[in-house]
């Protein structure tokens, strides 16, 4: 079973959100993080390592293997960051992972993750949608605003980079379809774990046309920033990225932070 506390990390993310009228806002979150803090890094690396491989089946891929945590999971679990295929991964996955987090710990959203769990490769890319959370609006019941969030990340961490808004909303088209394919796969793994109420809740958006609900397409960005530029965001946002609600993440160096949060994530 999948099992994600929420992570020490979130009380370093500094809110704001920029109100475009009454039903569009921006929500940003600045990551202001402190580099010589190793209880917060290696609590958040062993969370992003539990989105690979929970506790249990890495002891007992240890036990089976013989070989040691780093060793194990540097060749088979965590993407490699020395190589340009893994950092792009790292940078993709780690803002995936960061979006979950805001969404369910922070929105108050209920997260369906697993999504980078079983990956032929470490550096091999995930189909579907990028993040999938949902609202309910009574437990164990069908109800028309049961909601269910589709959000598209995009992420440049290398670079100061705000069109990765405009690219988040370019994209997110593609979740028409793309989301049903998630929805299947969590099914599966759900029921491999023995997960019911998680089950339970993919079951209840599979068919909207037996129980209706709503669907809100949304879309998520995350890029280093050294000096933040408000004015930026709000042009990215109104030259086409008009969701109902955008997620905006930004911090200094933020491609760094995340190689060594990986390279934690093997010890961890």
């Amino acid at each position: 079973m999948l099992n994600f506390d929420k992570p020490l990390y979130l009380s370093w993310l500094k809110t704001k959100d920029i109100v475009i009228d009454h039903e569009h806002k921006i929500c940003c979150f600045e990551l202001v993080y402190d580099i010589n803090d190793d209880a917060v890094l290696d609590d958040w690396a062993k969370h992003i390592r539990r989105h690979y491989i929970s506790d249990d089946e890495l002891d007992d891929e240890l036990e089976m293997t013989g070989m040691d945590r780093y060793e194990y999971l540097s060749q088979n679990i965590i993407p490699d960051k020395t190589i340009r295929l893994g950092s792009t991964t790292i940078s993709g996955e780690f803002a995936e992972i960061l979006t979950y987090d805001i969404r369910e710990h922070i929105l108050g959203e209920q997260a369906l993750r697993g999504r980078h769990t079983f990956k032929a490769t470490p550096e091999q890319g995930v189909t579907g949608s990028d993040i999938l959370t949902y609202t309910l609006i009574a437990s164990g019941a069908s109800d028309i605003n049961d909601t269910l969030f589709i959000t598209e990340s995009k992420a440049v961490l290398s670079k100061t980079d705000y069109t990765v808004i405009t690219k988040a909303y370019n994209d997110s088209s593609k979740d028409t379809f793309r989301y049903s394919i998630s929805l299947n796969y969590l099914a599966r793994l759900y029921r491999a774990n023995g997960d019911l109420e998680k089950r339970a809740a993919v079951r209840r958006f599979v068919n909207k046309l037996e129980k209706d609900y709503r669907q809100e397409f949304e879309g998520s960005a995350t890029t280093s920033v050294n000096s933040y530029d408000e004015s930026k965001v709000i042009k990215e946002y109104d030259d086409g990225a008009q969701f109902k609600r955008t997620i905006f993440v930004y911090g200094k160096n933020l491609l760094d932070l995340a190689k060594q949060l990986y390279e934690r994530a093997c010890h961890v």
